[in-house]
């Protein structure tokens, strides 16, 4: 016979069964609807590397500075991350960025001439203490700056 009452059909399982089936049961739609964004979230950066990029710029931004130590080979590290954020946010090679080319590069990008000149002051400020041997400014002074320029451009590039 079919039974038409959730309550016959549960009848003989205990209280903890009845609410592992409940809970399973109102989870399904929410499962659903997670794996749908999740699948779609992912064919948007599929096709898009430049895209990709973009959005995952601050992520490893903020991993590559937790590995950054305050040694000798701290100016390397700190300029390489934020040379690769930069590039990573605007699509071209970090790695050969200079301050020279700061202003063909950012120009097209809806960046502030005080945004773009505290950039250009700190990969300045790397360089000279990287190629020229002495800092203007210390290791903590710099990552407080680099911090401060990279929420600053994810404010103005939004």
């Amino acid at each position: 016979p079919i039974k038409r009452k959730v309550e016959q059909t549960l009848g003989h399982f205990s209280s903890n069964e009845k609410s592992l089936f409940w809970v399973l049961f109102l989870l399904s739609p929410f499962i659903y609807a997670a794996s749908f964004f999740w699948q779609k979230k992912k064919d948007k950066f599929k096709g898009n590397e430049a895209l990709r990029r973009q959005e995952q710029a601050l992520k490893k931004f903020n991993k590559g500075l937790k590995n950054v130590g305050e040694g000798s080979n701290f100016l390397n590290q700190a300029s390489n991350i934020f040379r690769d954020y930069i590039g990573d946010k605007v699509n071209v090679d970090g790695k050969a960025l200079t301050p020279l080319d700061l202003d063909r590069v950012l120009s097209s990008h809806k960046l502030g001439p005080e945004t773009l000149k505290e950039i250009k002051n700190l990969l300045q400020d790397f360089e000279s203490a990287q190629y020229g041997g002495k800092a203007k400014k210390g290791p903590n002074e710099m990552m407080t700056k680099m911090k401060s320029i990279v929420k600053s451009m994810e404010k103005e590039l939004r």
